[in-house]
């Protein structure tokens, strides 16, 4: 008993939390801030030296995990989502980004899976415009169908306004074109809204950064790290009852994903 209370008084420890605790605890906060907001408006271009610098990254490089081969993507679009998704998530010197934590994998994965083809969805209409949020994407598209026809959209808006595809583009180029996808500004698409697809994206993007690596994403747990969340808390033996309502005690552990 006396092992076991040392171990709780040392993972939940009332002292006052260190700069990189507090600088966690502040990074937590803004990513709960950027998750209910406008992406456009809190990751991409110059706002997202205020998303990384407030984040509690690991400096150093993540060791090399290996890529899983593709299983929806082809090579040209999946160059595409990569692209997307790092300039959302960036590695710079604050630390690894989107295309580390292996998001295009996690997506590629979903899409290949009962998701992917609109498993437990319903599609079968009258589908209206809804008159407030919280509905989903209201469309007898699949995910893999709004990820085809969207990537295609965007691939010919691209090349019109910069003669080149959206991997090939600047920062600046691929920054407004996210800003516009937001907006529902890119008139080449047709099937689903620019609206609607980004929101899509964008969800699939956070979750690859930060679910489970089970799903292919969250590599090193990059993701986890940066949060600051611990993972499965049954991994290290804790009476989880007694440690779930404590929401400002530190508990500083190595992540630990779900075996």
């Amino acid at each position: 008993m006396a092992d076991q209370s040392q171990t709780e008084d040392k993972r939940t420890s009332a002292e006052a939390p260190s700069a990189s605790q507090a600088r966690r605890g502040t990074s937590r906060r803004t990513l709960l801030k950027v998750a209910t907001a406008g992406v456009a408006g809190a990751v991409v271009g110059g706002a997202t030296t205020h998303f990384v610098e407030d984040a509690l990254r690991p400096a150093t490089p993540p060791p090399q995990v290996v890529q899983r081969a593709l299983r929806f993507f082809n090579d040209a679009q999946a160059r595409v989502i990569t692209a997307m998704a790092e300039r959302m998530f960036p590695r710079d010197e604050a630390g690894p980004g989107a295309t580390d934590a292996h998001v295009l994998d996690y997506i590629d994965g979903r899409l290949v899976s009962a998701w992917g083809v609109g498993g437990r969805t319903y599609r079968q209409g009258p589908f209206f415009p809804p008159q407030d949020s919280g509905h989903g994407v209201q469309t007898p598209m699949t995910p893999r169908d709004i990820y085809q026809d969207a990537l295609a959209a965007l691939d010919a808006y691209c090349r019109r306004q910069f003669g080149t595809s959206f991997d090939q583009a600047s920062s600046s180029q691929q920054d407004d074109v996210l800003h516009a996808l937001e907006q529902g500004k890119v008139e080449t698409f047709t099937t689903i809204s620019a609206v609607q697809f980004f929101a899509l994206f964008r969800q699939n993007v956070l979750e690859g950064l930060f679910a489970d690596p089970l799903y292919g994403g969250n590599a090193n747990l990059i993701g986890w790290k940066w949060i600051g969340f611990p993972g499965d808390p049954m991994a290290y033996g804790d009476p989880y009852g007694k440690l779930i309502d404590k929401f400002d005690t530190p508990y500083n552990v190595e992540p630990k994903p779900l075996q």
